[in-house]
């Protein structure tokens, strides 16, 4: 069984940009259980965390880079496929996530001895629905060393401020923070600003085997 959330404190944290289909460009490596705060994006547990079933759940938070088009991914560490080797979880976002189009997960095999990854998954998901159960099948390669990497690509919500704030370079968590609780932008504490932080971008992936 590959369990995420007991690999996921040794797994590598990247974040970034995505260019074209599967370009991945200003890679940045990212500390396990970062701040809210950090712009590049952050991952971390959550114990019994709400989420947008409305059911609460041990989960891995992943953030993405907060720029048009970033992304975060977790390379979890190498292990030895095993026979009808099967990779499951359920994805989705925290309860009270938006600022978000949704995002798109995916989930790349990166056999040790090849050059290149393979995607074996792609679904994208909208925030305020029910959690997604996936399988992604390993089969093929049973017996193998490999890993599993883990990739979240961030959309913007089609919204003309948000679109805007990017565009002139605006805090979009400081903006979503005085928008929901009436705070003016240059009375922004960073503990209401990391309120805001969680719910525009609240990416999970819940417990697998």
């Amino acid at each position: 069984m590959i369990d995420i959330l007991e690999m996921a404190p040794r797994a590598v944290y990247r974040s970034g940009k995505l260019d074209g289909d599967a370009t991945l460009s200003n890679v940045a490596t990212l500390p396990w259980n970062g701040q809210s705060s950090d712009t590049n994006g952050f991952a971390k547990l959550l114990a019994a965390a709400r989420c947008e079933d409305g059911k609460n759940y041990n989960v891995l938070q992943m953030h993405p880079k907060w720029i048009a088009d970033g992304f975060i991914s977790c390379i979890l560490p190498t292990v030895t496929l095993p026979a009808k080797a099967q990779f499951s979880a359920q994805i989705g976002f925290l309860h009270g996530a938006t600022g978000s189009d949704g995002v798109t997960f995916e989930v790349w095999h990166h056999a040790v001895g090849l050059e290149k990854p393979v995607r074996r998954f792609s679904y994208h998901k909208k925030p305020g629905e029910a959690l997604e159960p996936i399988k992604v099948d390993f089969s093929y390669a049973d017996g193998t060393l490999a890993k599993i990497e883990l990739r979240i690509l961030a959309h913007i919500a089609d919204i003309p401020a948000l679109k805007q704030a990017f565009r002139d370079g605006i805090d979009i968590h400081a903006m979503t923070a005085s928008e929901m609780f009436s705070v003016p932008l240059d009375q922004m504490t960073p503990d209401v600003r990391r309120r805001a932080k969680a719910i525009n971008f609240g990416v999970i992936y819940g417990i697998s085997g």
